[in-house]
């Protein structure tokens, strides 16, 4: 919480935590799903955020590709209890299916785009409906954007 304010005090409108699970709380690398101890144990600081920027700050939030559907669904509810700005990258983003499963019943916006680097990714990302916001990491001396 005293960082979201120094970052509000130094004049940042929009800030950008992580929702990483701690490794002792996986069981195994294979399986993204988690159950509701882990769901608010990873958005538990999050109404601490809030209430320490009140609305003069968006929160926004990283998955990192960490998630299954369901959990990153269950993670988006909680999430929604407090008006977080996206939820970015919450399923891993070769599964364009899975994303666009979870952007339809999220209540809350989803971001992804950075870890996609052809255009042909980006149009059945966008063909699919499968984001609200694209967010795009620029890498190399070419970055198509428009």
């Amino acid at each position: 919480m005293k960082r979201a304010r120094e970052a509000m005090n130094m004049g940042f409108r929009y800030i950008k935590f992580d929702v990483d699970v701690p490794e002792v709380m996986v069981e195994t690398e294979f399986d993204r799903t988690f159950g509701m101890r882990v769901v608010k144990f990873v958005t538990s600081f999050i109404g601490g955020v809030r209430d320490a920027v009140k609305y003069d700050v968006d929160i926004m939030i990283d998955g990192h590709w960490a998630f299954s559907v369901p959990t990153a669904l269950a993670i988006a509810r909680e999430l929604a209890k407090y008006d977080v700005f996206w939820f970015e990258d919450p399923v891993p983003p070769e599964n364009i299916d899975a994303m666009r499963e979870v952007r339809l019943k999220s209540p809350v916006p989803i971001a992804t785009g950075e870890k996609l680097y052809r255009l042909s990714q980006f149009r059945e990302l966008i063909e699919k409906g499968a984001t609200d916001i694209i967010h795009l990491m620029c890498r190399g001396s070419v970055v198509y954007s428009r």
